[in-house]
C-alpha cells in the first residue's frame, strides 16, 4: 500500500483497505453459515472463493471504467 499511494493519501487509503477487509469479515460469517447449513461445509469454501472472485473483478472493472474516465489519476503518486 505504501507504493501504492503517496504519503499524504496514505491515510485515507489504509481507512478504505480495512474498511473493505471489516465488511467482507462481517458480512462473509452469515452468508457463509447459510450455505454451511444448506450445502455443507465443502461448498462454503467454493462459495467464498466464487464471491472473492466477483468481488475482485468487480474491483478490476471499476479501475478500467475510472482510468478511461480520468487517465491521469491512475499514475502512482510519490
Amino acid at each position: 500500500m505504501s507504493h501504492a499511494v503517496g504519503e499524504k493519501q496514505r491515510g485515507e487509503a489504509m481507512g478504505w483497505h480495512s474498511a473493505a477487509m471489516t465488511l467482507g469479515a462481517a458480512g462473509a460469517s452469515p452468508i457463509l453459515g447459510v450455505v454451511i447449513d444448506t450445502a455443507g461445509p465443502s461448498a462454503a469454501f467454493v462459495a467464498a472463493a466464487s464471491i472473492g472472485i466477483v468481488a475482485g473483478a468487480g474491483g478490476l472493472l471499476g479501475l478500467t471504467v475510472r482510468r478511461r474516465i480520468r487517465p491521469e489519476s491512475h499514475a502512482v503518486l510519490h
